[in-house]
């Protein structure tokens, strides 16, 4: 289908700095120190996104330089290139965007984990990328179908509200207003369930006292997993008593109704016994601590 000698000048130079850049990546350890990743990044790769995307070979490319961002992202030795990196994130996560799809985007999406879960990351220089990127993340996650698809976009959205920490405040309604859908279209797939328990107790602990918006949200589902003999009870278990112990440690004294509703859910917890009794207890103390006279 190629037509042009030019299109099939171009189809061969993107293949080679596919191969190129997929060795780089994997000897990313050997070359760190002997090859600047820093210019090669501002220049090169730079270059590589500003192209015309003229024909689905750029998909290629793109995927493969998402890829090749998470393998360097640990070594690169000017972490004040971070924010480019976060830009180029910004662009892949884009699904609209010429050279993207829907693969080159859960690709970026699945690497972005790595770029967030870094010891050099600093939310400062996250942040003026951070709507945008949780704008594209959301999305993604409402038209891709597979269930671990789903599942690996939220488990990068909670490495990120797990970076940003109190920062996460201002998106953290966009995040929650598609729980509640996911929920529901996941049937008996327990896995997805229990990685939204384990996102909303990320978000819970990074907004603190704030999170106590979403009780209304929250708090039915844990009841619904730890209820007695339930299958839920059975996989959701130990997702939900983290979320409540959670809820009960950010919960302020003058905010304590909602909370009090489920107190009752604790003590055929404590009867049953078992290897979450330590939560269980925990979650008994908070009550104590939280509502004495309850």
């Amino acid at each position: 289908s190629i037509s042009a000698r030019e299109s099939v000048s171009s189809f061969d130079q993107i293949i080679l700095k596919d191969s190129v850049y997929t060795a780089m990546g994997l000897a990313a350890p050997v070359l760190a120190g002997e090859f600047n990743f820093d210019d090669f990044l501002s220049t090169t790769i730079v270059g590589d996104m500003s192209m015309p995307c003229n024909g689905p070979v750029f998909k290629v490319l793109h995927r493969r330089i998402a890829i090749l961002l998470g393998q360097w992202i640990t070594i690169m030795e000017n972490q004040d290139k971070r924010p480019l990196v976060y830009q180029i994130f910004e662009n892949l996560l884009d699904v609209s965007q010429p050279g993207n799809d829907i693969v080159v985007s859960l690709t970026a999406s699945r690497h972005m984990k790595t770029v967030i879960d870094d010891y050099s990351f600093k939310p400062q220089q996250y942040l003026p990328y951070a709507e945008k990127i949780f704008i594209h993340l959301i999305s993604l996650i409402e038209q891709v179908q597979n269930v671990e698809s789903k599942m690996a976009i939220l488990n990068t959205i909670r490495v990120v509200a797990v970076r940003l920490e109190e920062h996460i405040v201002p998106f953290a309604d966009g995040i929650v207003n598609i729980l509640p859908d996911l929920w529901t279209a996941s049937g008996e797939e327990h896995l997805m369930k229990q990685a939204i328990l384990t996102l909303l107790s990320t978000i819970v602990t990074a907004m603190r006292s704030p999170s106590s918006r979403y009780n209304s949200l929250i708090l039915p589902l844990i009841q619904r997993a730890v209820e007695d003999g339930s299958d839920m009870q059975v996989y959701l278990l130990e997702e939900a008593l983290d979320l409540w112990s959670n809820i009960l440690q950010q919960t302020p004294t003058a905010s304590k109704g909602d909370v009090i509703m489920l107190i009752d859910s604790i003590f055929p917890l404590l009867e049953g016994g078992g290897d979450n009794l330590r939560n269980v207890l925990v979650i008994l103390e908070s009550y104590i601590i939280l509502a004495p006279e309850v």
